[in-house]
C-alpha cells in the first residue's frame, strides 16, 4: 500500500510539474495564444462600413479583412468594430474613461493620452513594447517597428508610452488650378504671396477665395493658430525648450507651463497680438457667413467650384481625387509662412520651410483603457494591437483608406499619396517642433475657452485686448492646474 502511494504521488507530482511547464511555455501573444472574449474596438477613420447611396467615395473596408482574419487566429475572440458617436467624442470617451466603461481599444489623440495615461486611466504599453510582436517575423522588440522621433512625440510628461500610432497626417490647402491659370496666379510660398493672391481673387468677384469652416473648432482655430504662431515663436525655441529630461527639441507642455511662470512671453506681448491680428486679416477672405460653416459645408464649396481654396487634411485627397462633382484640376500646397517681410518676429524667407501640421495625430493613435485589464481583456487588446501593426496588416489598412502616411516601419504610401505629396525636407511637421505656440492651447479645457473668445475676436464682436485679458486668464488657470495635477516642481528654475 506504501508504495503504491509513493507511486500514486509521485505520478500526481509528474503530472503537476509537466501541467507546469506547459503553463509557463504557452504564450500570452501570437499566434498560438489561447485567447477569448468580445474585444471592442473602434478604429475612427480606419472603422469598415458599407457603401451607402450618398457615398461619392469608397469607404474602408479592409478592417473587416483583418477582423476574419484574426479571428480565424483566434476562434475564442470576437471583434466587434463600434462605430462613431454622434456627440462630441472628446467627452463621450472621457466620461465613459472615468467610468470604466471605455472600449477595449479606442481611437484617442496622442495629447489626451498625455493628460489620461498619468492619471491611471490608460494602460502603459511600455512592458509590451519591449517584447517581440509574435506577428513579425524576426522582431525582437515591438517598439523597433516604430519611429523613434513618433515614440518621443507620443511620450507622456512621465515618460510613458500610452499610444500605438501607425500613420501620419499633413495638413494643407487644396486650390483649385483652373481659376490660378485663368488669373495667372501663381502658388505662393510666403504670407505676403498669399494675401496678394487671396486679393486678386477677391477683386475678380466670381469666386469666393477661401472656404473656412469657422464652426470647426480644431481646423478654423486650432490650425490656424499654430500655423499663423509658430513663425513668430519657434526664433524662440532655445527659450522655451530648455527641460534636459523632456523631448529634445520639442517644446512639450510642460516647457510650455515653465515658460509661462517665467513671463518669457505673455498673450499680451506685441508678438503674440500680431499672430492675432494675422488672422483677422486672413479672414477678410473667407466664406460669407464663415463661423457657422462646418468642414463638409466649407468642402462643397471648394468642390463644387465655387471658392478656389480650401484648407484640410491629407484623408480629404481621396474624396477629392475621386469626387464625382469637382469638375477642375486640383493641387496642394503647404500653408504659406509668415516672415519678416509682414512682421520682424518673423524670421526671412527660406529660415522655415512649407510648413504642416500633423505628424503622429491621425486616425491609427490606439489607447487601451484601464477597465480591459478589469475586464480580463487586457492581453486579447495588446495582442490584437501587435496583430494590427504588423506591416502585412498596417499597409493594406492604411492604403485602403488613402488619408495618411504610414509611421511603420516597412509600410509604404499609397502610390497616390506620393504622387500628390510634397518631397520629403520641403517642409517642417511643426507639431513635432513646436505643438502649440503662443500657449493659447495649452490643454484641451483651455482651448475650449479660448476657442470661443476667438469667434468672438474674430466676428469683431469683442476687441483684441479683451480676447487678450479673458484667455489670458484662461491659460493661467490651465497652467497652475497642470502643475498641481503633475506634481511639477521648478524651483531650480527660479520659479516657485
Amino acid at each position: 500500500m506504501k508504495k503504491f502511494l509513493v507511486v500514486f504521488t509521485l505520478i500526481v507530482f509528474i503530472l503537476g510539474s509537466i501541467s507546469v511547464l506547459l503553463a509557463q511555455e504557452k504564450p500570452k501573444f501570437g499566434p498560438k495564444a489561447s485567447l477569448k472574449g468580445e474585444l471592442q474596438v473602434y478604429l475612427q477613420a480606419y472603422t469598415p462600413r458599407e457603401r451607402t447611396e450618398a457615398d461619392r467615395w469608397p469607404p474602408p473596408q479592409y478592417g473587416w479583412v483583418i477582423q476574419k482574419e484574426y479571428e480565424k487566429l483566434h476562434p475564442g475572440v470576437k471583434i466587434k468594430f463600434l462605430e462613431a458617436v454622434e456627440t462630441d467624442y472628446f467627452t463621450w470617451i472621457q466620461t465613459r474613461l472615468i467610468g470604466g466603461e471605455a472600449p477595449h481599444i479606442f481611437w484617442g489623440h496622442h495629447s489626451w493620452a498625455e493628460e489620461w495615461g498619468p492619471k491611471g486611466l490608460l494602460v502603459s504599453m511600455d512592458p509590451y513594447l519591449d517584447l517581440p510582436n509574435p506577428y513579425i517575423p524576426g522582431n525582437k522588440k515591438w517598439r523597433d517597428i516604430f519611429d523613434p522621433g513618433v515614440l518621443a512625440i507620443n511620450a507622456a510628461p512621465d515618460g510613458k508610452q500610452y499610444t500605438i500610432n501607425g500613420d501620419l497626417v499633413t495638413t494643407g490647402i487644396f486650390y483649385n488650378k483652373d481659376v490660378f491659370d485663368q488669373l495667372g496666379l501663381k502658388v505662393p510660398k510666403y504670407w505676403d504671396e498669399f494675401i496678394t493672391v487671396l486679393s486678386k481673387i477677391k477683386t475678380d468677384g466670381r469666386y469666393i477665395p477661401m472656404s473656412w469652416a469657422g464652426a470647426e473648432k480644431e481646423v478654423a482655430y486650432s490650425w490656424l493658430n499654430r500655423f499663423t504662431r509658430y513663425p513668430l515663436y519657434k526664433p524662440l525655441m532655445k527659450e522655451f525648450d530648455v527641460i534636459p529630461e523632456e523631448k529634445p527639441g520639442v517644446v512639450t507642455q510642460k516647457e510650455q507651463a515653465l515658460a509661462w511662470k517665467k513671463g518669457i512671453e505673455t498673450l499680451s506681448s506685441e508678438r503674440w497680438k500680431v499672430g492675432a491680428q494675422l488672422q483677422k486679416e486672413l479672414s477678410q477672405y473667407w466664406s460669407p457667413g464663415f463661423l457657422g460653416l462646418t468642414m463638409s459645408q466649407a468642402y462643397d464649396q471648394f468642390i463644387t467650384g465655387k471658392a478656389v481654396m480650401h484648407l484640410n487634411g491629407s484623408w480629404m485627397i481621396k474624396p477629392v481625387r475621386l469626387d464625382p462633382l469637382r469638375k477642375f484640376e486640383w493641387g496642394w500646397m503647404p500653408f504659406p509662412v509668415v516672415t519678416n517681410k509682414t512682421t520682424k518676429y518673423a524670421p526671412r524667407p527660406g529660415t522655415i520651410k512649407g510648413l504642416t501640421l500633423g505628424g503622429p495625430s491621425a486616425a491609427f493613435q490606439f489607447n487601451v483603457p484601464a477597465s480591459a485589464q478589469k475586464q480580463g481583456m487586457l492581453e486579447v487588446a495588446v495582442d490584437f494591437l501587435m496583430y494590427l501593426t504588423a506591416p502585412k496588416n498596417a499597409g493594406p489598412l492604411i492604403a485602403d483608406l488613402g488619408a495618411f502616411l504610414p509611421s511603420i516601419k516597412g509600410v509604404r504610401p499609397a502610390k497616390e499619396l506620393e504622387a500628390v505629396f510634397w518631397k520629403p525636407g520641403t517642409y517642417e511637421f511643426l507639431e513635432l517642433i513646436f505643438p502649440n505656440p503662443g500657449y493659447i492651447d495649452i490643454t484641451e479645457e483651455a482651448k475650449d475657452k479660448n476657442y470661443k473668445l476667438w469667434q468672438l475676436y474674430i466676428g469683431d464682436q469683442i476687441s483684441l485686448d479683451k480676447f487678450v485679458e479673458e484667455a489670458t486668464k484662461n491659460v493661467d488657470d490651465a497652467v497652475n492646474k497642470l502643475i498641481k495635477e503633475n506634481n511639477w516642481d521648478f524651483s531650480k528654475y527660479g520659479v516657485k
